[in-house]
Order: C-alpha cells, then structure tokens, then sequence
C-alpha cells in the first residue's frame, strides 16, 4: 500500500495548474507582435511562469490541495483569460492585465519551500553560462590573434628581423595564452563535473531527508491516531460504568418514589376514611338529636292530647254536649293525636338513621385493622365490596357529596 507521501506527490504532480501554465507558456511563445514593450511584458509574463512552473519537480506536503487549485483559478482568470483576449483583439489593455496578475500569482508562490535541487540547478546554469562566455571570449581573443599574426606577416618584409623576433614573441605568447585558455577550459570542466556531483549528493540528501520527515511525521500520526483510539474506548468504558451507575441510582429512586407512594396513598387512604368516619359520627349524632327531639315533641303532644281528654269530660259533668262542642273536641283531640304519631314517626325515621350512620361509621373504622393480615388482592376486593355497600342503593349509585346534602336537608326539617 503506497504511503501518504507517495500519494499525494502523484496527487501534486497531476494537479491542473501545471497544465494551465504550460498552455499559458505556449500561448505567449506563439505571439507575435512588433512592439518592443509588448514583447518585454510577454517576456517577463513567460520567464516568471516557467520559474512557477518548476515547482512541479519538488513535490512537498507544505503545499496543500487548496492552494494549488487557488493558483490555477488565479492564473486562468489574472493571465490566461487575458492573454487569449489579447490575441483575439490586440488591445494591450488585456496585456497589462496579465501583467499585472502577475503581482496575484507570486503572491500566491511567496511562502512556498525553496527547492534546493533547483536553487542548484540555476547556480549550475549560471556557471555554465559563464564558461560559454569565456569561450566567446576565447574566440574573441582568437580572432585577435589571428590579426595579429596576419598584421605581423604583412609587415614582415619590411622589418625582417624585428618582425622575426616579435613574431616569435608573438608566436610563444600566443602558445603561453593557447595553453592558459586550455587549461582554464580545463579547469572549467573539472568544475562542471564537481558542481553536478555535488547537486547530485545534494538532491540525494534532500530526498533523503524528505522521506525520513515523512516517515517520522507518518509513525507520529498513526501514534496519535492510536492514542485517540485507546482515549475514545476509555472514555467509552467510563461512560458505560457512570450510565449504568445512574439506571441502578434511577431504579432505587424509582423504587423509593413508588414505596413513598404507597405510603402516601395510605395517609391519603387513612385520612380519608377517617374525615368519612368522623362524618358519619357526626350525622349520627345529629340524627340522635333529631330522633330525641322528634320523641319528646310526640310526649308533650300525647300529654296534651290526654289533658284536653281530661279538661273535656271534666267539663261535661257528665251529661250531653251540643254537637258544636263535641265536634270542637274530636277535632282538638284528633289534631293533637295525628302531631304526636307523627312526631312519634320522626323520631324512629331519625333513629334508623343514626343506628345506620353509626354502623357504617363503625365499619369504616374496623376495616383497614380487620383486612390488615389478607392478602393485597383480598384487601381491595374487601373495600370495593365495602365501599359497593355503602355508597351504592338499590342499584343505582350516589356519591357522597349527594347523601351529605340529603342528610343536611333532613337536619334542617328537624
């Protein structure tokens, strides 16, 4: 499997940038034009694409994916788009466009890594440069030597002698120069070989050392990957013991919550069947007073009955009343008999109201001590039995507050 380095140099040399600047480079080679200061600008729009262009050779992981394809949109817009409008309408305007996005492009290249190979590779051309120079100067000097000597054998003839010795001078001084020139090239060339051996070491140290960072920086990264990856299963781990602690802290809770709800409901249950209880006791004790009432009302009226009984053949003395008078006392008497049976009526009604209220009282209170020992499905169908007794006649059901109000209504008639 190919290393991240190895991929992202096929990725960095096969980016579109480099196609764009050659198409731009050939562009600019194939116009033609008379002016002198189109051709500069051409010139310098050329040489400093070229200079970009062999960033191509020294892939380096400084240089990421974004800036590439930001290089590329910035030549096709700032040079490439103009240059093509150049040629197609010869307004120099489109030029100095493109010459001026020239200023975008470096800005973009500014902060990218200097190749060493090719910092050494442009030293090496400017010695060799230099030494196609001297030997333009060689053949200067050749061709002056040549003069020279012509100019010496033409004077020869007139000057023998004198001629003979410079020409001899000549001659040896030309051979001293002719060795010196082949000894400098010499020297020259043994200095070509020496600065292309030690690029070559160079470049090798280089690529050397590029691959030994990209191997350390590749461990380190799959170091820090595994970190993360034993980080991630701690911090897994913890959180599955911290959430199984709160479901077990929740489950007790839980069971806390529904105890104190039981808990509750039984104050609530104990509460409420006391204030029913002690209802019924006081509708009992008031149906006690109503049927006590009622009964000494039927005593006084029975007693008054029998003393008008009394007062009437007392007064007779025995002999024969009008019809008026006994008419006036049957009804007197009747009148006074009929309130006392009904107060006499009253009182039981009330009685039996009372013993019932104070039986359902009793009930009520005996209940939760007498089902405490049953089973929980015992105890319920208990009070749903005893509650169906209670508050339920004759098949139709009454709630509380109704029986209250009919009790309340029958107090107030007593």
């Amino acid at each position: 499997m190919p290393s991240a380095a190895a991929l992202w140099e096929a990725e960095y040399e096969e980016a579109p940038v480099w196609d764009s600047l050659e198409d731009t480079i050939d562009a600019i080679a194939e116009i033609g034009t008379d002016s002198v200061e189109e051709k500069q600008m051409l010139d310098r729009i050329r040489i400093t694409l070229r200079q970009i262009h062999r960033f191509k050779d020294a892939p380096t992981l400084l240089v990421s994916s974004q800036m590439l394809e930001g290089l590329n949109n910035t030549v096709i817009n700032s040079i490439q788009d103009p240059i093509q409008r150049f040629v197609a309408t010869d307004d120099i305007s489109y030029l100095n466009a493109a010459h001026l996005g020239l200023h975008d492009v470096l800005n973009l290249v500014r902060g990218w890594p200097a190749n060493a190979g090719q910092s050494l590779r442009s030293a090496a051309a400017a010695i060799r440069e230099s030494i196609r120079a001297s030997a333009d100067n060689l053949a200067v000097v050749q061709d002056a030597i040549d003069g020279a000597k012509t100019n010496l054998e033409d004077k020869l003839a007139a000057f023998t002698q004198e001629a003979t010795a410079r020409e001899n001078a000549s001659i040896e001084q030309f051979h001293q120069l002719e060795q010196g020139l082949i000894a400098a090239n010499g020297d020259m060339l043994r200095l070509d070989t020496r600065i292309d051996s030690a690029i070559d070491q160079m470049q090798a140290r280089f690529t050397a050392a590029e691959q030994d960072r990209l191997t350390k920086h590749q461990e380190q990264l799959e170091s820090e990957v595994e970190e993360f990856r034993n980080a991630l299963a701690e911090a897994q781990e913890r959180s599955d013991s911290a959430l199984e602690a709160q479901e077990e802290a929740a489950q007790r809770v839980m069971e806390r919550l529904r105890e104190l709800q039981k808990d509750a409901e039984a104050v609530v249950g104990a509460v409420a069947t006391s204030s029913t209880a002690n209802w019924y006791k006081d509708n009992a004790d008031s149906q006690g007073k109503s049927a006590n009432t009622w009964r000494w009302i039927g005593v006084g009226l029975f007693i008054v009955t029998s003393c008008v009984i009394a007062w009437s053949v007392y007064i007779s003395g025995g002999g024969e009343d009008s019809w008026k008078t006994t008419f006036l006392k049957g009804t007197t008497t009747a009148t006074l008999a009929a309130g006392a049976a009904y107060a006499v009526s009253e009182s039981r009604r009330h009685r039996t109201k009372e013993f019932e209220s104070r039986k359902t009282e009793l009930t009520l209170r005996a209940l939760d001590p007498f089902i405490a020992t049953l089973d929980e499905g015992d105890r319920q169908r208990l009070k749903i039995d005893t509650t169906r007794h209670i508050f339920i006649r004759d098949g139709k059901a009454e709630t509380q507050n109704q029986y209250l109000d009919e009790a309340n209504e029958e107090e107030v008639d007593g």
